[in-house]
């Protein structure tokens, strides 16, 4: 009896052992399960909020600033995506003579505030560098230091062609080489991209200076924003609408034409 109450004991415990050791096998393949499962949400969870964060870099509200910079030098919209990517602002350089219109609301301040308006205040950074000299004299006087300095990423040059014009206009193409090379000498790798002073009524020579700028331009493989597509031709008398009277400068009318041009380079329209 003794003998049989043993092999009975026995048996159950086994029987339990067993039972033990797949219940807690079945537990453990379920808990791995699981945590495998948790990590997998994880790391989509990280992958998705990364892709959201990358996007949101890019836009301001439900726009996609990216969009915009389709007419820019190939090489400005990479540096422009590769500062947003850093956080790093993007810096333009407006240069050029009086007609730039700097302390009087013109078309440099006017295009300022609508690439801050569209880019962003933390994106881009903007220095207007207007001065009332030849190309000769800004050269001399050492200004491109103050335009290095700044550091800018793209440099929209207008070389004093109008000034040049009354003064030694074989030096302007010659001045311009001599920008370049002070920039390139300095290490910097800013976009120059070129514009000629606004048209003239009636005048005889200087047209023809302003197509030596744009053969400069194509010479040098740099973009030229012939503005003056958008005016009234040069020998239309309703030119001078659209500038003071000693024609140094655009006017009102004439600062906004200039602008509205501008305007659809730096920020690109869909089609």
């Amino acid at each position: 009896m003794r003998a049989f109450t043993v092999t009975i004991a026995s048996v159950l415990c086994f029987v339990f052992l067993g039972f033990g050791h797949f219940y807690w096998k079945e537990k453990t393949n379920i808990s791995s399960y699981t945590t495998a499962e948790n990590e997998i949400e994880i790391k989509d969870s990280k992958i998705e909020s990364e892709e959201i964060v990358d996007l949101e870099e890019n836009q301001i509200g439900d726009v996609n600033i990216l969009e915009y910079i389709d007419n820019w030098p190939s090489t400005a919209q990479k540096t422009f995506q590769k500062k947003l990517e850093n956080g790093n602002p993007y810096k333009f350089a407006f240069v050029g003579s009086p007609a730039l219109g700097k302390e009087t609301g013109g078309w440099s301040v006017m295009l300022k505030d609508a690439l801050v308006d569209t880019y962003g205040e933390d994106n881009i950074e903007i220095g207007i560098f207007e001065y009332a000299l030849s190309s000769d004299q800004f050269i001399d006087e050492e200004h491109v230091k103050e335009i290095i300095d700044f550091e800018p990423d793209f440099i929209l040059f207008e070389p004093f062609k109008w000034i040049d014009n009354s003064v030694a206009p074989q030096h302007n193409s010659d001045n311009i080489s001599k920008f370049m090379n002070s920039l390139d000498g300095a290490g910097s790798d800013a976009v120059l991209v070129l514009q000629p002073s606004p048209p003239v009524y009636d005048t005889r020579y200087y047209p023809v200076q302003v197509d030596e700028l744009k053969d400069f331009a194509v010479q040098h493989e740099l973009d030229y924003l012939d503005h003056w597509s958008a005016w009234p031709d040069d020998d239309d008398p309703k030119l001078e609408d659209y500038l003071l009277e000693d024609n140094s400068a655009p006017n009102k009318k004439g600062h906004k034409l200039w602008y509205e041009f501008l305007k659809k380079y730096f920020i690109a329209e869909g089609e």
